[in-house]
Order: structure tokens, then C-alpha cells, then sequence
């Protein structure tokens, strides 16, 4: 296979002359060959300088002989010598199982295997039932790109009903898109991609969801044969999208938008409160496990009342961009400050029981400190806001796609961090009052483009029309993170009831933690607990070993079913040596960074700027402190860009290998309009300091 591109279709040869060593230390400019591993063919001989050899001496030790110039720049393998490579190869990796790393050796007398090994940097490919597929990391859509066990990935397919006809939502059929590979899920949109209706929708959607991805997904669809293959019946995508769409348009024209998230609200407290019920009902453990099953697959049918009505804002949004384009910066605002939106809610209750920590000395300084407060005066009324701060929360934490991971009601490390990064300001109330100064800015933003809409001749008629967007917008959008929290507290009782399960096989032996049940498949964990008998521990090994391996593997967003990485590029340029990404929040700010890869762990202090793999619910807290936030995912509509639209702070996301070319304490310059970040100074500095 090829390492550089993971694509299994393709063989990778370095070659030199003399022995390997000069090839292994770098010393030289190896020559590179790809060939086509089914017809032999030549894809691509890169020659490279080889000006000298490591040779052998008589009698031991080895010494570097220079080459002439012509040697030095010659071809090092000649095309029988590539087929008998080749063949070998195919040998090799028929006996061991799978791709190898090879090294060999010409000599007089032919060719030599050396060693193989097996290429462990290469991602695993999904399997499913396209012929020719194009996954798309679903973990990077979630923006949450680290592995998850088995039932979780399981789980996902139950309740995201992926491929599955439209008029069987609600039956328990793992999607038939959808499919694990590498501690990650992958969805195959090749399907959609090969007709012009759905394929136009996709390309909308990834413009706000990843570029990267987007470019990706553009470079293959240029690629001779891949529109030949399987597409989706367009008559389901019919049934499944015309009345979704009647939904939004009538949400957007006739119905009125302020009430809906009231209503809406209390239609999804009841039809949680249905699913946890059926998800933890009493019943036999095989009983049981179905109930949730069942709850799960027909969850998503119900929530697909919420996208409509979010989609009528974001419609509102976009029509407000094209009538008044001129406003941009107004249109922006209507975004921040916004009752109702879940998650900022959630962070608003952050930024209270930080309060209710400054009003406790001795406890606001052992949080500052990281050390255990609940022996300081004044614990017990903070323990009581922390109490109902859960009570309202708890099912939340950082990664939270992951039902293996501790809620914050179990492990509120995460939420404590983020408390005592708010509280390195003696600012009480500044968290609601920035967020009234946001409503204002929002509303007075309103004003200006109601006003820039009734100028000129056609103004009678953009004014009413620009007025009714703008409402429907306002009243909309909140209800963005409804789905994804009605998701979270479904997994969260599943959680629940696994764990029960699972102390379950504790208690007979067959299991060492009641957490170890995650590490199961769903058919795993059905099985072991309609048999009865039986050590899980030997597969429970297995997979956590699968799991710590694949953790170290970073998943491409974009892969063709030969395993092939398509990365896919930006289509902006920054100046020289910026880190480019998609602008996701406007502004400039500059500031120090704080790499932050694990929140439960790291605090961030106010002013400085967020560098992190991803970010979801359960990082926002971080928010409330930020200057500015760059991210190695996401894309405009992705959760932590709406959230710094939301607060007022530049953003930038989908930037690669962020937290890896800036360190803490570096001081950078995020441009949120632009969509790049700028290294100021390499060195890491003071980390305590304010951004400018």
C-alpha cells in the first residue's frame, strides 16, 4: 500500500544503490515508484540525487563510496526489477494478512527479502455494500475526532438512520450508509453524490460543515468512472425532503416564528422523557437492551420535526446576505445574544456558579488552585450550586458523542476548570452582562438593517420582507442545539442502563468493570447476556488494545474505499507562513495561545486564545474566557463556530495540525474575517497575560 496516501491499490518503492543504510538515515534522495498493484503499470518514478553509496568493507563496518554524477541521477530499478518487487509483494501480504512494510535487496544473484512488518500507519477501511464508496468522517461532522468503543459506534447506527427508506425511520435497522472503521464512523455519501439534486445539497452543506472535506469530496468527483456507480433512488429522497422543505418554507413565509422555541421546548422535554423511559424500563437484561434499541432507531424520526424550523433560520439568514450585502457585519450580529440556545444557557449557568464561588473566598481560591475544595468555608452552599448546576447539566461533558466517557454529574473535572478560568477576574455578573450587551448590539443591528432596507425605490417592499427575516431568524436559531442535546440525553440513559448491564456481568465474573461492557459490540453485549456464561474479558482485552492503537491514528476526513486519504486544500492563501483555515467568526484578535487537548485537565485563563482539536458542548464552558478560537475541524455551522458567533470572538477553524505548529504561550494573531492565523513570535511566552 501506499503510507503516504493509504490508497491499497497502490505499491510504494524507495530504492538506492549500495545498502540500505544511506536510505534509512536520510542521507540521500531515495528514487520513488508508485505502481498499480492490480496491472503492474508505472504510476509515477520520481528519481532522486543519490550522490554517493554505503557500502560494505572487507573484514566489517561499512563506508559512504561517492558517486559520479551520472550514477548519482540514474534510475535505480528497471521495470523487471518492479515486477518482481510487485510480485513478491502480493505474496507477502497474501501470507501475513494484510499490507506490508517490505525491505529487500538486489544483488548479483536477484532479489532479497529482508523483513516485513505490517504498515501500522495505515487507517482502516470502512466495509459496506457500495462497490465504489466515498467515506466521509462522521466524527469530524460531530467535531470529535478521537476513537470510540464498539457499542458506541453501534449505538450511532441505530439512531442515525443513514440510507434507511424514509417511510421505515423508526424501524431498529443499523444504517446502511453508515459503518465503523477505526474507532470512528464513516458515512458513504457516494450514493448522493451521483445525482445532480442531492449532490448540489451536499456541496452546500459541507461548505459550512468543512472546506477541507468539500475540496476533498470535488477533487474525486472529477475521477473517471466514480459517477458510474450505485446512486440513490431520487423518489426516497423525495418522500424524505419535500415535506421537510414545505416545513421550513411555511415556517419562513406564513407561521408565526416567536412561541416556537416555547412550544418546541416542551415537545422535546416529553419526548425525552418517553425515551429515557423506554430506554431504562424493567425487563430482562435481553428485554431491556432491545427496549433501548428500539427507542433509539425511532428517535430520529420524531426529531426531524427540529430541522425545518432551524432551516427557516438559517434560509432567513442567507436571503438577508443576498438582500442587503453591503450589511454583512449586521446580518453577523443577529446571531449573538440569542435566548434560548442550549448550550449558551448552559455556559450562562457556568458563569453563575462561578459567582457563586467568588462569593466564597476560601473555595474560589482552592478552585484557582486545582486542589480539593470541599473542606474550605463556605463549601457547603457552593456544593448546593454545583447540585443544581447538575441537576440541569449533568449529562453533559467534554467528547460527549462517546457514551463510554463520564458525564459531568459523575466527573465534573472539566466544568471545574472552566469555573476557575472564569474566575481569574473579579468581574461578578460580567458573563450576563456581556451576553445583555450582545442581545443589544443584536437588536440594534436589526434596527440599522430594517432602516438600510427601506432606502430607494424598491424600499416599501424590502423593508416588510427584510423586518420578517430578520424576526424569523432571531426566533429560529436558538433551537440549532436542540437535536444534538436530545441526542445527548439518549445516550446519556443508554449510558445508564449500560453500566447497569455491565455491573451486571461484573457480579458474575464475566466482566472486571462495569464500563468494560462499551467495549463490546451491541451483538456482543446481546449475546452475553442472552447465554448467560461465558468470559468477556479475553474480547474486552482485545479491544481495548484495538481502541489505544486506533487512538493513535489521526482519521482523515475523506476516504475513497481503497483506503485512499483525499485531504483536499484551501481555497484561500493567507500571507506567508499563516496557518490557513475557514473564517468562522469575524474579528482580529491577538493574543497568547493555550493549547488545550484535554479540558478536564487544562484551564483556561480569560483572554487568551482557545487552540483545540475540536470543540462541543462540553468544551463551550472555555468559551466564557476566550479571545478567539482556532480548531483543526469544523466548518461555519459546526457547533464551536456558531458558539464564537454567539459571543463575539473571532474564530477560525478546519485549520490542520493546529495544536501541533502552535504551542502554549506562543503569541498569535487570529483573523476571524481573513480565515488565517498568524505566528507572531515562536517562542512560547508568559501564559497568565491578557490578549491585546
Amino acid at each position: 500500500a501506499d503510507p503516504a496516501t493509504g490508497h491499497r491499490g497502490v505499491m510504494a518503492v524507495d530504492a538506492g544503490f549500495g545498502l540500505g543504510e544511506a536510505l534509512v538515515s536520510g542521507t540521500i534522495s531515495a528514487d520513488l515508484y508508485r505502481i498499480d498493484r492490480a496491472t503492474g503499470r508505472e504510476l509515477e518514478a520520481r528519481i532522486g540525487r543519490k550522490d554517493h553509496a554505503v557500502r560494505s568493507v572487507p573484514g566489517g563496518g561499512v563506508e559512504e563510496v561517492p558517486l559520479d554524477p551520472e550514477h548519482a541521477e540514474a534510475r535505480v530499478l528497471s521495470a523487471d526489477d518492479l515486477a518482481a518487487l510487485r510480485d513478491v509483494g502480493l505474496r507477502i501480504e497474501a501470507d501475513r494478512g494484510g499490507p506490508q512494510d517490505i525491505e529487500w535487496a538486489f544483488d548479483d544473484a536477484g532479489l532479497h527479502v529482508l523483513q516485513a512488518r505490517p504498515i501500522t500507519s495505515l487507517f482502516p477501511v470502512p466495509v459496506g455494500n457500495d462497490p465504489q464508496p466515498l467515506w466521509f468522517c462522521f466524527n469530524h461532522f460531530q467535531v470529535m475526532t478521537d476513537a470510540v468503543p464498539p457499542l458506541v459506534c453501534d449505538t450511532w447506527r441505530w439512531m442515525l438512520p443513514l440510507g434507511r427508506d424514509p417511510r421505515r425511520l423508526a424501524e431498529p435497522i443499523p444504517a446502511p450508509w453508515m459503518h465503523p472503521a477505526g474507532g470512528r464512523l464513516w458515512v458513504d455519501f457516494g450514493p448522493l453524490l451521483r445525482r445532480k439534486p442531492t449532490r448540489a445539497v451536499l456541496s452546500q452543506l459541507f461548505k459550512g460543515v468543512d472546506a477541507l472535506a468539500r475540496s476533498a469530496m470535488l477533487e474525486v468527483l472529477e475521477r473517471p468512472g466514480f459517477l458510474d456507480g450505485p446512486a440513490v433512488d431520487l423518489g426516497s429522497v423525495r418522500r424524505m425532503g419535500l415535506p421537510l422543505l414545505r416545513s421550513a418554507l411555511s415556517m419562513l413565509w406564513f407561521e408565526r416564528p416567536e412561541g416556537v422555541l416555547a412550544e418546541r421546548n416542551a415537545w422535546m422535554d416529553a419526548l425525552i422523557a418517553r425515551v429515557r423511559g423506554a430506554v431504562l424500563a424493567e425487563g430482562t437484561p435481553v428485554q431491556r437492551l432491545d427496549g433501548a434499541r428500539d427507542a433509539l432507531s425511532a428517535l430520529f424520526s420524531e426529531l426531524v420535526e427540529l430541522p425545518p424550523r432551524v432551516g427557516a433560520g438559517i434560509i432567513a439568514r442567507t436571503l438577508l446576505y443576498r438582500l442587503l450585502p453591503e450589511q454583512r457585519a449586521d446580518v453577523d450580529a443577529l446571531g449573538r445574544g440569542l435566548d434560548g440556545n442550549v448550550t449558551v444557557a448552559m455556559d450562562l449557568a457556568v458563569g453563575d456558579l462561578a459567582d457563586a464561588a467568588r462569593e466564597r473566598p476560601a473555595v474560589a481560591q482552592a478552585l484557582r488552585e486545582q486542589r480539593d475544595w470541599r473542606g474550605e468555608e463556605g463549601a457547603e452552599g457552593f456544593q448546593q450550586a454545583l447540585d443544581a448546576f447538575l441537576a440541569d447539566w449533568g449529562m453533559r461533558a467534554p467528547s460527549e458523542i462517546d457514551w463510554s466517557r463520564p458525564r459531568w454529574r459523575e466527573d465534573p473535572s472539566s466544568l471545574l476548570a472552566a469555573v476557575a478560568g472564569n474566575l481569574a477576574h473579579d468581574e461578578p455578573g460580567a458573563h450576563r452582562a456581556g451576553h445583555a450587551r450582545q442581545a443589544a448590539e443584536a437588536e440594534a443591528a436589526a434596527e440599522r438593517l430594517v432602516a438600510e432596507a427601506g432606502r430607494g425605490w424598491l424600499g416599501w417592499l424590502r423593508r416588510p420582507l427584510v423586518r420578517r427575516l430578520v424576526r424569523v431568524h432571531r426566533a429560529l436559531m436558538p433551537l440549532r442545539e436542540h437535536p444534538k442535546l436530545a441526542l445527548v440525553q439518549a445516550g446519556d440513559a443508554l449510558r445508564t442502563l449500560v453500566l447497569a448491564l455491565g455491573a451486571d456481568l461484573v457480579a458474575a465474573g464475566r466482566l472486571d468493570e462495569a464500563g468494560d461492557a462499551f467495549l463490546l459490540s451491541w451483538d456482543e453485549l446481546r449475546g452475553a447476556l442472552a447465554d448467560g456464561g461465558g468470559d468477556l474479558r479475553p474480547a474486552v482485552q482485545t479491544a481495548r488494545e484495538d481502541l489505544r492503537r486506533w487512538g493513535r491514528l489521526p482519521p482523515p476526513r475523506v476516504m475513497t474505499g481503497d483506503g485512499e486519504m483525499v485531504r483536499g486544500e484551501h481555497a484561500r492563501v493567507g500571507p506567508d507562513g499563516a496557518l490557513v483555515g475557514t473564517a468562522a467568526a469575524p474579528g482580529v484578535v491577538e493574543g497568547v495561545a493555550r493549547v488545550v487537548r484535554d479540558p478536564n485537565r487544562e484551564v483556561l485563563h480569560r483572554g487568551e486564545v482557545l487552540v483545540a482539536p475540536f470543540t462541543d458542548p462540553g468544551w463551550t464552558p472555555l468559551f466564557i474566557n476566550a479571545s478567539a478560537l482556532v480548531m483543526e475541524v469544523g466548518g461555519l455551522m459546526t457547533h464551536g463556530s456558531v458558539v464564537a458567533r454567539e459571543y463575539g470572538i473571532p474564530a477560525v477553524v478546519c485549520v490542520p495540525d493546529a495544536t501541533t505548529r502552535i504551542r502554549t504561550g506562543m503569541r498569535v494573531r487570529v483573523h476571524g474575517d481573513g480565515g488565517w492565523v498568524e505566528i507572531l513570535e515562536s517562542e512560547a511566552q508568559d501564559t497568565e497575560g491578557d490578549a491585546a
